[in-house]
């Protein structure tokens, strides 16, 4: 855009070329709103959540920034914010990416906490709204916008404090062991995510509660050829230091329970 244009007062909107929806509102300096929203939406920090999602999705070159019109008296921008928002419905999940569905301005005003009549205003504009199941391909787009993405300091506290006072410890139920499965099949760890999964567990003694439940879940299991080769392939190489006392005990007495269990007639 022109300089002359870009610090200008109007109406503006930031459009998704790839859906369509767009976020609609006004500025006294178009070019100075312009480049706030753009670092606050790179920083993952926007006011507007479902632009910031949509941001983060489909990436910055899925945007482009519009001049919608030039307003000459600011003292109008309001009016015609409303008007180009409710042109657009910019504000419902179908077409935009504003939260409220009125226009407002924050010239002069001073920011602190939300009054009862502002959250009532953001419940209102976020009732209705349907959230049905992610599809999978909106999934991955969301994992793939946060892959290697650090995390500050501030945002891991955060992340501490919400944890604190969870029950880790909860049985977890059919359901969401069969969610866990299927997220994992198919993923393979890197060599470096192995050795840290390694280092971590290194001198970590298992209860005998542990031990038990570990025994009972592999009674009765049986390994398939291609388990077995792959088992006996990490083994080729490994050099087996002397076996301690307690060690060469514990084979021997499982042994003799083995050898009793053959004996016992069938029944």
């Amino acid at each position: 855009m022109a300089n002359a244009i870009l610090n200008s007062c109007g109406i503006y909107s930031i459009r998704n070329i790839q859906n369509g929806k767009r976020y609609v509102g006004s500025a006294v300096n178009i070019g100075s709103r312009w480049r706030h929203h753009k670092s606050t939406l790179r920083s993952g920090r926007h006011h507007s959540i479902k632009l910031q999602r949509a941001w983060d999705l489909y990436k910055e070159d899925a945007f482009v920034f519009e001049l919608i019109e030039v307003v000459a008296d600011k003292c109008d921008l309001l009016a015609r914010e409303q008007f180009w928002m409710d042109l657009h419905a910019a504000s419902t999940s179908e077409h935009g990416y504003n939260v409220l569905p009125l226009a407002r301005s924050s010239l002069g005003a001073k920011r602190g906490p939300f009054s009862d009549a502002h959250r009532a205003a953001l419940s209102a504009a976020r009732t209705g709204v349907k959230k049905g199941p992610m599809s999978p391909e909106n999934r991955a787009k969301l994992i793939a916008s946060h892959a290697g993405r650090p995390l500050s300091a501030e945002h891991k506290a955060k992340l501490s404090m919400v944890r604190k006072g969870k029950n880790h410890n909860k049985p977890i139920t059919a359901e969401q062991r069969a969610r866990l499965s299927e997220t994992g099949k198919g993923r393979k760890h890197t060599e470096e995510a192995r050795a840290k999964m390694s280092a971590a567990t290194l001198g970590i003694a298992l209860s005998e509660a542990h031990r038990a439940k570990i025994s009972q879940s592999l009674l009765g299991m049986k390994l398939s050829p291609e388990h077995r080769a792959k088992l006996s392939a990490a083994k080729i190489g490994v050099k087996r230091g002397p076996m301690s006392e307690e060690h060469k005990a514990k084979i021997s007495a499982s042994r003799r329970h083995w050898a009793a269990d053959q004996r016992k007639p069938a029944t």
